[in-house]
């Protein structure tokens, strides 16, 4: 009776566990805003890593504004800088990063390719001369980053919307699993916070007082698209997977979030500072005229501590991919 009783209580836990996984992926699935056209690694034994590129924002920029709509419009913007890293030091990071990714592969039973293989199938110098960008990204509206591959590979994407090229033909002519992806790492959260009041000198004289306060935390996080202020998804900073299977079937997710969870709750800053005349100079442009800037914070990693932060991070990233990726082995 007492192994009656002791099975059943295993069974309920089993079955409790499964329901809480099920809810857990569905919540997952919903974060990363994914795509599937079949169960990519259903039946995979290879795996070919064409990019595990690393996003590393270097200075950012975060904007806030009143409504357009009324004449009182004002603009305020704030920047951050990372000082303390090198090209060494990230390229350590994405390095490691690499050997996390092939270890979670290989826990699924999947032989990861080296790139000289991949560099020796017939479509990859077509896939390269179309798909290959620089390194460096400067985008006014967030900021200053650097892109790393293992082993300082070449950066490549493509356009995962095309239905042919020679992206279709690598998986096929490798016998794997393509997996290609971008992680954007930031290193802080800027706040700004707008508060207005209206103050009536006469009855036809109206004065509007608008003022705003910036902060910052120093911390390592998965970015996420960028929203502007009318609520449109940039796609220039998104994290993102691209995996296509030797029948061409399709595995897209996009990190559909503005401040991811997906945090280290590690300290690695060991100095901030507010600097008056640092203003990145990315910061320069056309409608600059429109904006108040509030200055400019330098925020000084320990580079043992950072990598210990970017690692954390992409861990934790690392736990959610791969159940997405486990689910459909099951």
């Amino acid at each position: 009776m007492r192994k009656i009783v002791l099975l059943l209580m295993a069974l309920i836990t089993l079955c409790s566990v499964q329901a809480q996984d099920k809810k857990q992926l569905k919540k997952i699935k919903k974060k990363f805003n994914t795509h599937e056209q079949g169960s990519v690694f259903a039946k995979a034994d290879r795996v070919a890593i064409l990019g595990n590129n690393l996003r590393f924002k270097l200075a950012a920029r975060q904007s806030e504004e009143t409504s357009w709509k009324k004449d009182d419009y004002h603009n305020f913007a704030a920047y951050s800088i990372l000082d303390g890293v090198n090209d060494q030091l990230l390229q350590e990071i994405t390095d490691e990063y690499y050997d996390m990714l092939v270890s979670r592969f290989e826990s699924m039973g999947i032989e990861v390719l080296s790139y000289e293989e991949i560099t020796q199938a017939k479509s990859y110098k077509k896939m390269k001369d179309k798909g290959l960008k620089d390194n460096e990204n400067v985008k006014k509206l967030w900021g200053v980053a650097l892109v790393y591959n293992y082993s300082r590979n070449p950066y490549i994407t493509w356009n995962g919307a095309a239905p042919f090229g020679p992206q279709q033909k690598l998986p096929k002519e490798l016998d794997a699993v393509l997996f290609n992806s971008l992680v954007t790492v930031d290193f802080s959260h800027i706040g700004i916070k707008i508060s207005s009041y209206e103050k009536s000198r006469y009855s036809t004289h109206r004065v509007v007082y608008t003022e705003a306060k910036s902060s910052i935390v120093p911390i390592i996080n998965i970015d996420g698209f960028t929203y502007n202020t009318s609520g449109i998804g940039m796609l220039e900073d998104n994290t993102y997977i691209f995996c296509i299977n030797q029948k061409g079937k399709q595995l897209l997710m996009k990190l559909d979030l503005n401040d991811s969870e997906l945090e280290s709750e590690l300290i690695f800053a060991s100095e901030i500072e507010k600097c008056e005349d640092c203003e990145p100079v990315f910061a320069n442009s056309f409608f600059k005229f429109s904006e108040h800037g509030m200055g400019t914070i330098i925020v000084k990693a320990d580079p043992e501590l950072y990598k210990k932060a970017v690692l954390d991070a992409l861990d934790k990233y690392l736990d959610e991919i791969f159940m997405v990726f486990n689910s459909q082995k099951k």
